[in-house]
């Protein structure tokens, strides 16, 4: 899955890509393995996003075989099955910035706490 992502990075990063990690991320009652990756872009962030997902680590991989396979096998949408949560600014010298995760299985409570 970071291959995928390292692709979809350098298409949309002006210069180097770099990669930290893999690092162990321990919770209550399991542990994920992650990565970091940075680049630089003069892109806007919401062009950034568009051009980043569908999300490798949400599909599958490689990424167009993984859309394939499940256009095939899933007969509907999975709705609000995952997404982005960004947070978007500027640094100390007034450049943009995009600090992004990707969310999966999530889930759309309404305002009566019924789970949609």
């Amino acid at each position: 899955v970071v291959d995928e992502e390292l692709k979809m990075m350098t298409r949309v990063c002006d210069s180097d890509v770099t990669v930290s990690g893999p690092y162990l991320k321990e919770m209550a009652r399991l542990a994920h393995t992650g990565y970091e990756i940075r680049g630089r872009s003069s892109r806007d962030p919401r062009e950034i996003l568009r051009e980043t997902m569908f999300a490798p680590t949400v599909t599958g991989s490689p990424l167009e075989n993984a859309c394939r396979v499940i256009g095939t096998y899933e007969s509907g949408g999975r709705g609000y099955y995952s997404g982005v949560v960004a947070l978007i600014g500027r640094d100390e010298r007034r450049r943009r910035t995009l600090d992004s995760a990707v969310v999966i299985r999530t889930a759309e409570i309404d305002r009566a706490g019924r789970l949609e």
